[in-house]
């Protein structure tokens, strides 16, 4: 009897919609007869609309059979802890079979892994395999379930872990591409300071230059106007001695001519 077949026959036999047996055969994972003891717990199974009455023994099967389903499986106001635990391990076993972890990279899926496997990668390694998953988050890969439940709630908490893992990356290119620039900035700052040192040291040297070769200039300047005086002044006294020798002793072409006469 495949799902289809089992809601229609639980709707009619417990009188509910067909979205209540849709959730109550998921529950039971598909018995029928749990099903229907399920919504009687609940409260949920009604009274058919129109009751019929008949003295055919055959005609009570159904209604008889229900009853010994009930008292087979001693049903009370509570389940018991062992039916709990071994409910919930039956649906979870159905469920990591039915299901799977998709690991993809750059929006496209590279593999995906039964949940039951990864169950069991978990219970032998959580911290690595977790801090890997942490780590690859950092790297465009993503995780997601998929499957035959709704597995919409955990999809979006995965969601919102790449969405953070993308903002970080985000904010830590921003910061490097600004330090980056403040670097940058910071270099042409200190060539321009270092060019700018470099051409008023020349010019000072220009200037000290220049004025030590005026100062130069005007001392050699000044020696040479006063060794022209000197020169000037022993000249000018060199002729005052001669021509007062020659006026007094005569000029020496006459003094030759006396002696060879």
């Amino acid at each position: 009897m495949d799902e289809l077949d089992k809601i229609e026959k639980l709707k009619k036999r417990a009188n509910v919609t067909y979205e209540e047996a849709r959730k109550a055969l998921s529950i039971c994972d598909g018995d029928l007869l749990d099903a229907m003891v399920y919504l009687e717990r609940q409260g949920r199974a009604k009274a058919p609309e129109q009751t019929t009455f008949s003295t055919d023994a055959s005609d009570k099967a159904s209604y008889e059979n229900v009853s010994e389903v009930v008292e087979r499986h001693q049903e009370t106001d509570d389940p018991s802890f062992g039916e709990q635990l071994g409910r919930a391990l039956k649906i979870g076993a159905r469920k990591s079979m039915d299901n799977y972890l998709v690991i993809s990279h750059k929006h496209k899926e590279v593999f995906r892994l039964p949940l039951l496997l990864f169950i069991v990668i978990l219970l032998f390694g959580h911290l690595p395999v977790l801090l890997s998953m942490i780590i690859s988050l950092f790297c465009d890969v993503r995780y997601s379930f998929e499957g035959k439940d709704d597995l919409s709630k955990i999809n979006e908490m995965m969601d919102k872990a790449g969405d953070k893992a993308d903002q970080w990356i985000h904010e830590s290119r921003e910061e490097d591409r600004r330090n980056a620039e403040n670097i940058a900035a910071a270099e042409q700052r200190a060539k321009e300071g270092a060019e700018k040192y470099e051409k008023n040291a020349n010019k000072r040297e220009e200037t000290i230059a220049e004025k030590y070769k005026r100062k130069a200039d005007e001392r050699a300047a000044k020696f040479e106007r006063k060794a022209d005086e000197i020169a000037d002044k022993f000249e000018k006294k060199g002729k005052e001695i001669a021509d007062k020798y020659e006026k007094k002793y005569g000029s020496r072409d006459e003094k030759d001519a006396e002696d060879k006469e």
